[in-house]
């Protein structure tokens, strides 16, 4: 039960960090392309990596408290 509990906060800290940098979700995806550059997401890709992680830190901190 404490691994699992340790596992959902390293998922509620990933997506903390795509929350204020997602950038960094980006950066891990930018090395399939052969010219990352040409391949950067647009705004409304990021604004949507950051709409998932509010809801992604809202489902796993219920679940963490709830177990």
């Amino acid at each position: 039960m404490e691994a699992l509990n340790v596992l959902l906060l390293i998922v509620i800290g990933w997506f903390v960090l795509v929350l204020f940098k997602p950038q960094v979700h980006w950066h891990l995806q930018s090395w399939q392309y052969r010219d990352p550059e040409a391949n950067h997401p647009s705004d409304a890709w990021f604004a949507m990596q950051r709409i998932t992680a509010v809801f992604g830190i809202v489902f796993f901190s219920v679940l963490l408290f709830m177990l």
